[in-house]
């Protein structure tokens, strides 16, 4: 099933990028730009090659962030955020069937006993929690996936969780992509007024503590 599974990937990434090599030497030059280009290459066929994209990032190393700015640019605001958002749990999918498939292997590497104790920890684990690790950058989405699944975190509670806790980062990189279309200014802008509303609550903050100091005691 492992082998079917990696033919599977591997057929995609044939198809839409081509040999191995290709494939290795497209990754080593890429971006966002590149990425758009690709992607609004395809035509009517873009957002399968998005999705096959996402799919394929399950097994190669490339930022997913400049795949969803990509989307962004291609696709607009919401449909880089409905794309990205719908691709990003099928890839969740993927990642944790690879998971399942591959547990007689890890059982080669890590007693049962062991790997039995550290799935017992992670059933004590809250929805809320499985989501607060979606929304912690530093926690790789491929690795979560695969973790996840060989711990054998039930599908559909892995999914809907998955599918909430991905959902700020998916919309924040999607408006990234929009603001390089944009253009620089809009950076500048942004931070503008970020810098504004810092500067505004700082003085608030620092004429209440003066009036506080200055108000004579009762």
């Amino acid at each position: 099933m492992v082998a079917v599974l990696l033919v599977g990937v591997s057929s995609i990434a044939y198809v839409l990028y081509g040999s191995p090599g290709e494939i290795l030497a497209w990754i080593q030059e890429l971006d966002v730009e590149t990425l758009h280009a690709t992607i609004q290459g395809y035509g009517a066929w873009a957002p399968l090659a998005s999705v096959g994209l996402m799919i394929i990032h399950s097994f190669l190393p490339f930022p997913l962030e400049i795949l969803a700015m990509a989307n962004g640019l291609v696709f607009g605001l919401w449909g880089g955020i409905y794309l990205t958002w719908v691709s990003m749990v099928l890839a969740s999918w993927v990642g944790y069937a690879a998971a399942r498939l591959a547990r007689p292997l890890v059982l080669r590497l890590v007693s049962e006993e062991r790997l039995a104790r550290v799935e017992g920890w992670a059933a004590d684990r809250s929805a809320l929690e499985l989501i607060a690790v979606r929304l912690v950058p530093v926690f790789s989405f491929n690795l979560l996936n695969l973790g996840l699944g060989l711990l054998r975190v039930p599908l559909w509670r892995y999914t809907w969780t998955t599918a909430v806790g991905i959902i700020p980062n998916v919309v924040l990189a999607v408006l990234a992509g929009q603001l390089l279309a944009v253009g620089p200014w809009a950076w500048a802008i942004i931070g503008g007024v970020i810098v504004a509303f810092g500067a505004y609550y700082y003085t608030r903050w620092r004429r209440r503590k003066h009036e506080k100091g200055s108000t004579p005691p009762a």
